[in-house]
């Protein structure tokens, strides 16, 4: 075989983006943070997280043909089961209907679905009830047992265990799956997927090609003579709940057809020797989107995703008005204290400069994370400039500094902009600050000489040799990498 440079760069492409990662953190920040505040929603609120695909790390990107990419978040309730699940989905919807940005929603069986630019959200309402969750169906009318944080757990557990090889090789089958488009056969997905994958995975000490191979040859030798040979549906415990079937609402020739794909492939690859041609045949020769794909999607949604923001803009100044009207009523009742109303004119001057933070870094986040660089230039170096003067002026106030997050939205607006000092101040801000530092950012300073050598005393300084976290890892690569282009 010996095949690894072919599956490292596949696995590479397959990956969703860093961009698309912070979009995806940031939708459920934003969502937690509306909901909470919510006076419809805030004392029914307990919790928002991320689940699915994104939360274990095993998320993959849309291929070419897809419209959206799918995200799963969580709402923990404080309801209980006493209340129906169609009265808790409707009132999530209408909370939500309320907001601009979520205005393409609707109701599903046991979820609210959002359409946003790229991106397909299932916003999964729960509640805890009994030390347990349960989630809603209001097809049916009934309540299932669930627990997607422990899920989430177990998919860890088994990557660990694995020397860390679970989690790509999930990703290798799901985009597999996604290249088998059958018609009226539904082959194993989600969570039935993994916990096939994890029952039937080969021994992690091969490499990923080896690894792949005995994995699918262990799921056809398991279900081939004991199942489809006698014609019997198998049954695929939940790892956390051993109560639920993951496999209930398979079908015998939905299995049939997954071994009989697996096999197929299997005799494929063995009468080509393995071969790099044979890979590409099977998982395809394009394994991502282009580059040009991707920037047309983005210039295909962009106005929209403007339009959400500007829209925030008008809900959070419509704010900003009914608290400047609240200030000056209580202005009026307290006339005869003016000590009071001077310390209360401060605080809501501080209260309308954090609004104000918030409101122009998120916006430049949400711009750093979905518009191109041509679409930030055009709307010209200005417009960006007053902004962020507006944010130094805030933080000098606060007597404070931009944070390594923020300068990590900063850092891709300068680069836009091409203001390159400002960039490259912004990418040593990010390390002084200990924030995790792309390999592709640190690509942009190689041919600054001057900045590169900033750059590689602020990571000599930064790196501590005992720290395996990722954000210090990604530190040492980039020192090795702008080391060795100095040679």
């Amino acid at each position: 075989m010996g095949n690894y440079q072919y599956f490292y760069n596949l696995l590479s492409n397959i990956e969703p983006s860093k961009s698309t990662k912070n979009y995806v953190s940031s939708l459920q920040s934003n969502l937690r943070e509306y909901l909470k505040n919510s006076e419809q929603y805030k004392h029914k609120h307990i919790d928002t997280f991320i689940s699915g695909s994104f939360a274990k790390n095993i998320a993959i990107r849309p291929s070419v043909n897809e419209d959206k990419q799918d995200v799963d978040i969580v709402v923990v309730t404080n309801y209980n089961k006493k209340t129906s699940p169609e009265h808790i989905l409707t009132e999530l919807k209408d909370v939500l209907s309320i907001r601009e940005k979520y205005k393409n929603i609707r109701l599903q069986s046991k979820s609210v679905g959002i359409d946003m630019a790229n991106y397909h959200i299932d916003i999964v309402p729960l509640i805890a009830e009994d030390n347990h969750f349960w989630i809603g169906n209001r097809e049916n009318n009934e309540w299932i047992l669930t627990n997607p944080k422990k899920h989430i757990e177990w998919s860890t557990r088994i990557n660990t265990d694995n020397e860390n090889k679970y989690k790509p090789l999930v990703k290798l089958l799901k985009w597999w799956r996604k290249r088998k488009n059958i018609e009226q056969v539904r082959l194993p997905k989600g969570i039935l997927l993994e916990k096939l994958i994890a029952d039937n995975i080969g021994n992690s000490k091969y490499d990923m090609e080896n690894l792949l191979i005995t994995t699918l040859e262990n799921i056809v030798d398991n279900f081939k003579d004991d199942y489809i040979a006698k014609k019997i549906i198998p049954t695929i415990n939940d790892p956390i709940l051993q109560e639920n079937n993951l496999a209930e609402n398979y079908s015998l020739e939905d299995f049939t057809v997954f071994i009989e794909l697996i096999q197929q492939d299997l005799e494929q690859i063995k009468s080509a020797d393995f071969s790099v041609d044979i890979w590409k045949k099977i998982f395809g020769k394009d394994s991502a989107k282009s580059i040009e794909e991707t920037q047309e999607e983005y210039s295909l949604t962009a106005k929209s995703q403007i339009d959400c923001l500007l829209n925030e803009v008008v809900e959070k100044s419509q704010e900003l008005a009914i608290n400047i009207k609240e200030y000056e009523q209580k202005k009026q009742d307290l006339e005869k204290k003016e000590t009071d109303i001077s310390n209360r004119k401060k605080n809501i001057q501080s209260e309308l400069d954090d609004l104000k933070y918030t409101l122009y870094i998120d916006f430049i986040q949400e711009a750093s994370n979905s518009l191109s660089s041509e679409l930030i230039k055009d709307t010209g170096r200005e417009y960006w400039i007053k902004k962020i003067e507006t944010l130094e002026e805030i933080n000098k106030k606060k007597r404070r500094g931009f944070r390594g997050y923020e300068h990590n939205y900063l850092a891709t607006i300068y680069k836009a902009l091409e203001l390159h000092e400002k960039f490259y101040d912004s990418i040593c801000s990010m390390v002084k600050d200990n924030f995790y530092l792309s390999i592709y950012e640190v690509k942009d300073v190689i041919e600054k000489t001057p900045y590169r050598i900033t750059l590689i005393n602020s990571l000599k300084a930064a790196i501590k040799h005992d720290d395996y976290s990722s954000t210090n890892k990604s530190f040492k690569e980039a020192l090795k990498l702008l080391e060795k282009d100095r040679k």
